[in-house]
């Protein structure tokens, strides 16, 4: 089999192709040239489809697995990657358009102890990195109304985001109660002065580049 064909992608949540639609609708909102970092890229080859068919030139996916990263960059010679902690991100404030993740979000806040210090975490950098009118989207199983197991508004609140959730009619896994995957989507305010709230400095001799704008 050819690793390089789409086919042979393994996804967390729904697949890529299933994802893609929604993503795209969402990314249309914003102008052109983009800068879109995959964050949690997983073996998904929802970058790469971005990048190969949809001629979004600046996708960067990345992973926290070195062994994950090192397998995709395998398979996708031409696509861009990156070894990151979504908690820490060595990248300049303001240098991207979007971000999206299939199931990371839900992934870095599933300990009870831990997820919501990994939210917070997360939002802060999100905040950070993103330009004003950006957005980060995310892939949920989880609805907003379901705060007895995860409170998902809460721990996707930041002051420097506008948050809405969509519902996409199918389930993000097979064997799942639940029929629906909601799709949460937060737009980076324009707070002028406030770009690094809740982030860690990181020098810009240590940032990987992001792919060309």
């Amino acid at each position: 089999a050819d690793p390089s064909k789409p086919s042979e992608a393994l996804e967390w949540y729904f697949s890529s192709r299933e994802a893609l639609p929604v993503v795209l609708e969402e990314l249309s909102k914003l102008p052109p040239p983009l800068r879109v970092l995959h964050l949690g890229c997983g073996s998904s080859d929802l970058g790469w489809l971005l990048a190969s068919q949809y001629g979004l030139q600046g996708v960067l996916d990345a992973d926290f697995s070195p062994v994950v990263v090192g397998q995709m960059a395998k398979r996708f010679p031409h696509q861009h990657f990156a070894i990151l902690d979504a908690r820490r991100l060595p990248l300049r404030a303001s240098c991207l358009d979007a971000i999206l993740d299939k199931g990371m979000f839900d992934s870095l806040t599933s300990n009870s102890h831990t997820g919501q210090a990994n939210a917070k975490a997360l939002m802060g950098e999100l905040a950070r990195v993103l330009a004003p009118g950006g957005v980060y989207l995310t892939f949920s199983s989880f609805g907003p109304g379901e705060t007895s197991e995860k409170n998902m508004p809460e721990l996707l609140q930041h002051s420097l985001f506008q948050l809405k959730c969509r519902e996409i009619e199918q389930p993000p896994l097979e064997g799942l109660e639940t029929e629906v995957t909601f799709l949460y989507v937060a737009v980076r305010r324009s707070c002028p002065g406030k770009e690094k709230e809740g982030s860690a400095s990181v020098s810009e001799k240590d940032s990987p580049m992001m792919p060309p704008r």
